[in-house]
């Protein structure tokens, strides 16, 4: 029988996998500081944070439940609507649709909103001519919070030109999801 690392690890390796994400990727958005030490941890041979599981299952849109291995299953209706208010305020369209889409959908959704956003945080980081042009508009803007929704509507604006999935999702043109996370756990037996 496998140990709870281990099946903790399986469940890591397969959200990554199927959302189509690296070793890199996942080191870089969890704080985990090598590709190696990811790999570590879904062969189930290393402990993972707390915190860092943490920031799976908000990456992932998944219960925390799911992944300690107390449900079967992944999503949770509460955990992904708090995740949707922003997407709400910033796709009125959006609003009308949700309650039609499955919680995997949704997930997706979700998804692809938290990612974009942790990579535009990222980009400021490293992309001199991005940094400049929303530190500008940024030192502008006194307001924390006002900062934050300056963020958000920025990856709203991305998404919406550059993300057919998202488009497609968030029209409601697509109804299944893009990551199958439900269809991989069942062939993976989990």
């Amino acid at each position: 029988m496998a140990t709870w690392s281990e099946q903790l690890g399986v469940k890591l390796k397969l959200l990554r996998t199927v959302h189509g994400l690296t070793l890199e990727n996942i080191a870089s958005l969890t704080g985990i500081s090598s590709r190696g030490n990811v790999s570590t941890i879904e062969k189930g041979n290393r402990y993972i944070a707390a915190e860092t599981l943490y920031i799976y299952s908000e990456l992932f849109i998944v219960s925390l439940d799911w992944l300690a291995g107390r449900t079967g299953k992944p999503y949770c209706e509460e955990l992904i609507h708090q995740k949707e208010i922003l997407i709400i305020d910033n796709f009125p369209n959006y609003k009308k649709i949700f309650k039609s889409l499955s919680l995997q959908t949704r997930a997706n959704i979700v998804f692809l909103y938290t990612y974009n956003y942790a990579n535009l945080c990222s980009s400021l980081n490293s992309d001199e001519k991005l940094n400049d042009t929303i530190v500008k508009l940024l030192d502008n803007t006194n307001d924390q919070s006002e900062k934050y929704l300056l963020l958000h509507k920025l990856v709203s604006v991305n998404l919406l030109e550059n993300n057919k999935d998202f488009q497609d999702l968030l029209s409601g043109k697509r109804k299944t999801p893009i990551y199958d996370v439900e269809a991989a756990i069942k062939k993976a037996k989990i």
